[in-house]
This record gives structure tokens, sequence and C-alpha cells, in this order.
């Protein structure tokens, strides 16, 4: 952070923002540092529900997991404003998409933002959740793409248009057992507040 010029912010306030400038300077001195390509990944494991205030409890409390992607594409502007998200199915497969509003923007955020989210599910989901496939905008790293298999557990298709992750639409679909429609909305209101600060 120091080496990067970002004062450090010892808040989870959704109102303290940070540019997506300083958050390319962050994660390259960071991969730096660690000489570690696949850095990004590895940031999810760190993220606490609450780190995301209202919205991580949100998504915890969801019905399903389809419930959770639609939670998610309508609130993530709380957590980040840089892309633009949405849920999709065929009938039989649910996608989840994030697409980048900026070129910039660089691929640790997005490696970042994949594995939070599947990570999320999987504490909802309370069991072995499945993925599909994984579209990702990098290209596959110099090394390979191992760890993105060993984390995602499914087949990785580099150099896509956008990010994607693709599940069966019946697994979505199934009660989870911490739902909680009513804490689910509570956190759903407090979310609708501070979004509504942001845009003001």
């Amino acid at each position: 952070l120091r080496d990067a010029h970002v004062e450090r912010v010892r808040s989870n306030d959704p109102l303290r923002r940070i540019t997506d400038s300083d958050i390319n300077a962050i994660y390259e001195r960071a991969v730096a540092a660690t000489g570690d390509p696949y850095f990004g990944l590895k940031v999810a494991g760190y993220v606490l529900p609450g780190m995301l205030h209202a919205l991580g409890y949100a998504l915890l409390a969801s019905e399903t997991l389809e419930d959770l992607c639609r939670r998610l594409v309508r609130y993530w502007a709380l957590v980040a404003q840089s892309g633009d998200y949405s849920v999709s199915d065929d009938g039989a497969v649910l996608k989840l998409e994030a697409a980048s509003r900026t070129a910039s923007l660089c691929f640790e955020t997005e490696d970042a933002f994949a594995a939070l989210v599947l990570r999320l599910m999987r504490m909802a989901y309370q069991g072995e959740l499945q993925l599909q496939r994984v579209e990702l905008r990098r290209p596959m790293p110099a090394a390979g793409d191992a760890p993105y298999r060993a984390f995602f557990d499914c087949p990785i298709e580099f150099e896509q248009g956008s990010v994607s992750l693709y599940f069966d639409l019946a697994t979505m679909r199934q009660p989870l057992a911490g739902a909680s429609r009513e804490l689910a909305q509570h956190n759903d209101q407090i979310v609708m507040r501070y979004l509504e600060k942001l845009d003001r």
C-alpha cells in the first residue's frame, strides 16, 4: 500500500471507495512482491462475508444459489462499480457473467471476483458444488492453468470476452439450509440505502 501510495483503510464502510487505478497498483505490487501470478485467486480466501457489509449476509441468507446470483447482480455495486453483472439460463445451465466496464482493470481483480463468488456459494451450499466451466478474460499465465483447475475444479477457458461461471440450473434452484427470507430482505434494505447514498 505504501509503495502504491494508497492510504490504508481500516473500515468496511461502503462509502469509502478507492479507484480502479489504485486497485491495479496494489495488485501489481502484490504480484511483484510475492512472485505469484495466481495472487488474485488467493485473495478470495481472506474475504469474510462481513467485509462485504450487509450484502455478504444477504447473499448467505438467500433461498437458493440462483437467488444468491440474482441478489449479487442487483447489489454488487455496493462492493465495486467497475463491472456490469447478469444472470441468464437456457433451461439447463445458469450463467453468471461479469463484464468489465474498462479494459484497464487488472486481471487479478477478476480472478479474485470469480474465486470469491464461488467461495460464497460453497459456504451457502454446504456441499460439493460443481461448476460446469469458467470463462476468464485474462490470458493463461505462463506457468499454466493448474491453480485455476484446482480451485474451480472444472474446465477453464481463457481470453474470453468476460468472466462467466456456468452451473447446473437444477442445483442452483435447490433450497439452501441457511436460507432466511426475512434476514435477506432486511440486509437488502440496508444495501439499498447505501447504494442511494453512493448514487448521490
